[in-house]
């Protein structure tokens, strides 16, 4: 089994059908690349002078069998309060000055701009990307960027600013990416991965665990989340890494933030 991997979009870029295979085997976005990761770099433990890893684990919706929940609508009944565009993806004067206002709202490391976070210092753009705007009065109050495949949708930064929060922005924008999977045929909505041993990443639960599947990198599969609550996950990762320290060693992972 692979732990961990990176693909270069090459010439043909991640665009449908390519983009489609990579997430349906557990690869996610990584800038301008594709990686493949089952655990990343937590923490450094001096007193046993050991690496501290977090279990990683992809996540994806399937549209068609999505159900909403009353959380759903409760976050839904802002839309007739704001302007909401879909765009190409760009990144300028707003969106930055949105991103360093959450940046600095934030409790976890991330990059420190929009453009570090989606393209870490590269040029170009090889996927067919793009963003939803939420305004209010004129102003930008949250922005959402997307990757869009033949048959999924890839949800990449949601950022909001911080006096907004109230509205649940970020889960509103992750809804608005559901909408437009359905809205052009798709089957699937990947919102990206949840870690074991850190709970920063449990807000994707608000879509539901009976509408989300987790990816197995061992078995190769997809199962209903629902039969995997984080106690369970957490025992896989230490299954998949007793050879290799569990999640502490000395082994060198790729980080990632969604």
């Amino acid at each position: 089994m692979i732990e961990e991997d990176i693909i270069g979009a090459g010439p043909e870029g991640f665009r449908g059908d390519r983009l489609d295979s990579l997430l349906s085997t557990g690869y996610f976005r990584a800038g301008t690349r594709m990686y493949f990761a089952t655990r990343i770099l937590r923490d450094f433990d001096f007193e046993k002078f050991e690496y501290v890893y977090n279990g990683v684990f992809k996540l994806r919706v399937n549209i068609r069998d999505m159900q909403p929940l009353a959380e759903h609508h409760r976050i839904r009944k802002i839309r007739h309060r704001f302007e909401t565009r879909v765009l190409p993806a760009t990144i300028h004067a707003e969106s930055e000055a949105l991103y360093a206002a959450y940046h600095a709202h934030i409790a976890f490391d991330t990059a420190s701009t929009c453009s570090e976070y989606l393209f870490q210092g590269e040029s170009g753009d090889p996927f067919d990307s793009r963003m939803i705007e939420i305004r209010e009065e004129g102003s930008l109050i949250a922005v959402g960027y997307f990757d869009k495949g033949r048959d999924a949708l890839m949800g990449v930064l949601n950022v909001y600013h911080p006096e907004r929060r109230k509205f649940s922005l970020g889960k509103y924008l992750i809804l608005l990416k559901t909408d437009l999977a359905r809205e052009w045929g798709m089957t699937y909505f990947y919102p990206g991965s949840i870690y074991i041993g850190d709970d920063k990443t449990d807000y994707k639960y608000f879509l539901g665990k009976e509408n989300m599947e987790v990816y197995l990198p061992v078995e190769k599969i997809w199962q209903p989340l629902a039969e995997w609550p984080k106690d369970r996950l957490e025992s896989y990762s230490l299954e998949l890494f007793k050879d290799n320290g569990g999640l502490r060693g000395f082994f060198s992972g790729i980080g990632e933030t969604d």
